[in-house]
């Protein structure tokens, strides 16, 4: 009888340390799942590392987990996410010198530091902090890329830490690594794109400018010079037929410079807003393409920032550029809202919808769609284009 019980017992036993083991490795696999998820997400990278923290309290019970990144200086680590126990990322412990408690000798040494018994360890700063919170184990992990340190994960524990929790925190520490420097490279990219934008406006600002004031002035010097020697030369027929000839060929030129210029930049933007500048581009176009394009705006839209406006104005280029080139409808709406802190714009017509792909075979509107993406993300706005079966609506929508 003691001998069953004894077997049934030691059965028991094993029966638990399974069960706690495969708890583990679906919470360990659950922990790199969550932290890949928050990695490969659009979120800003603060929000990213928020993630990250919350998920290794999340899966392996951790009292409270923290990421720093080093400074701009590369002297100091500041605190950029903290979960857990303490959620604040402007307290005490915010910014720490390189060198300087566990954290800063962790970066500093490049190496990683494990204890399961911190509260009797020499290196641990505040013993009766972690013995008032009933702290057990911690865990640091430098963020390495090659030999240079950008940062330190650190977590506590209520609890020992295995040695399969230390590895997979091994590897999620890596992986926030790598994200980093892929976030950092996409957003070094994002500003260089900004700056070629801003640097591309400014240059057809420029262009734009010289065209009218100009190109444009030395046209109509062109055709007033015309004017006076066909009234100064002698009647005749072919003299006067050759002139008028030069004069018709002068004043398409000049209606082309300034259609060019006013393409490439629309004064009447920079001087009264949006809705002045969409109503002026309106009338060229509906002479040029023969749509009939409804304009929708409030009577008091008013002015905001010009690299908004600018962004708005280019959609509605595009978007009517598109319907004229490829949709056939003869129907395009334009509307227009303001609200508290932002400027929403829709462009839609009634034509065939345009895929996305059938653009990029059939013309280059897709390059011009996914600048205006790039220009709309710049200024932390968002731009969407919905196609239906009839019709395709680009709706963007901006700071003020």
């Amino acid at each position: 009888m003691g001998a069953r019980q004894n077997l049934s017992a030691k059965q028991s036993r094993r029966y638990n340390l399974e069960r706690e083991a495969l708890k583990s490795l679906a919470s360990q696999a659950a922990l790199r799942a969550d932290v890949g998820s928050a990695l490969a997400s659009a979120m800003d990278l603060r929000r990213i590392l928020q993630k990250c923290a919350e998920a290794i309290v999340k899966h392996v019970e951790a009292a409270f987990a923290r990421v720093w990144l080093l400074n701009d200086a590369g002297d100091v680590l500041e605190l950029h996410a903290s979960a857990g126990m303490y959620t604040r990322i402007n307290g005490t412990h915010s910014r720490i010198a390189l060198g300087k408690l566990e954290i800063g000798h962790i970066a500093w040494k490049k190496t990683k530091y494990l204890n399961n018994d911190i509260v009797h360890h020499s290196r641990i700063h505040d013993k009766k902090w972690a013995k008032r919170e009933g702290l057990v184990a911690f865990a640091g992990y430098p963020l390495l890329i090659g030999k240079r340190v950008i940062g330190v994960v650190g977590m506590f524990f209520k609890h020992p830490i295995t040695p399969a929790i230390l590895d997979t925190l091994g590897s999620v520490a890596d992986a926030i690594t790598q994200g980093i420097e892929r976030i950092r490279a996409e957003e070094g990219l994002r500003q260089l794109s900004g700056q070629l934008l801003r640097s591309q406006d400014e240059e057809r600002r420029s262009i734009a400018g010289d065209l009218h004031n100009v190109t444009g002035q030395n046209l109509v010097a062109l055709l007033t010079s015309l004017d006076r020697l066909r009234r100064a030369i002698p009647s005749s027929r072919n003299w006067r037929k050759l002139i008028i000839h030069c004069e018709k060929i002068a004043k398409k030129c000049l209606a082309e410079v300034r259609t060019l210029s006013y393409l490439l930049h629309p004064p009447m933007l920079d001087k009264f807003g949006l809705a002045d500048a969409i109503r002026e581009y309106l009338e060229g176009f509906g002479e040029r393409s023969g749509i009939r394009v409804r304009l929708r705006v409030p009577p008091k839209l008013g002015r905001f920032n010009r690299e908004a406006e600018l962004v708005l104005f280019r959609v509605v280029q595009e978007s009517l550029t598109n319907v004229q080139r490829h949709s056939r409808s003869k129907w395009a709406e334009i509307r227009v809202e303001r609200h508290e802190k932002k400027v929403v714009l829709e462009v839609r017509d009634k034509g065939p919808a345009i895929t996305t792909q059938r653009s990029d075979r059939a013309h280059p509107a897709g390059v011009g769609i996914a600048s205006l993406q790039e220009r709309t993300r710049q200024i932390g706005g968002h731009l969407e284009i919905k196609f239906r079966k009839v019709g395709t609506t680009v709706r963007v929508i901006v700071p003020t």
